[in-house]
């Protein structure tokens, strides 16, 4: 239940108006054009293509996220494959877009498989959801 307020606050985030309802083609090049400033590191094309992004780690707890921050979590990470677009139950605003890659914390150690969904809709992604959407949200799929 917690989850759910949490996504409603998300989506009740002044100057969020989106330019139309969110489409698969869109939400997709949301999130390249998000991942292609952070791995440039380029924080103004990152301001422009998210809003109030926020890494979400459990259904009640996120933290807000600068480029840089989200860099440093992707960093960790091989074999990135950007996914299919999904539409969010109760969330019309928005789509998730899946992220698979191999993550490790030590470089001695083989990576292991991690899914991150992102949140956006055509103009922006509002949240990374680390684990993907059932893992911080169960009910929303």
């Amino acid at each position: 239940m917690t989850g759910l307020l949490t996504a409603a606050l998300m989506l009740a985030q002044p100057g969020l108006t989106p330019s139309g309802p969110p489409t698969a083609q869109g939400t997709v090049r949301t999130v390249q054009r998000l991942l292609e400033a952070t791995d440039a590191g380029d924080d103004a094309a990152f301001q422009r293509t998210t809003h109030q992004f926020t890494v979400m780690f459990t259904g009640d707890f996120g933290a807000p996220a600068t480029r840089a921050d989200f860099a440093q979590i992707l960093k960790l990470c091989t074999d990135r494959k950007i996914g299919e677009s999904s539409v969010v139950h109760r969330m019309k605003e928005f789509r998730t877009v899946r992220l698979t890659m191999r993550c490790t914390l030590d470089p001695k150690l083989t990576p292991a498989a991690m899914v991150m969904d992102i949140m956006a809709n055509d103009d922006v992604a509002v949240a990374a959801l680390t684990g993907g959407i059932e893992a911080i949200w169960p009910t929303t799929r």
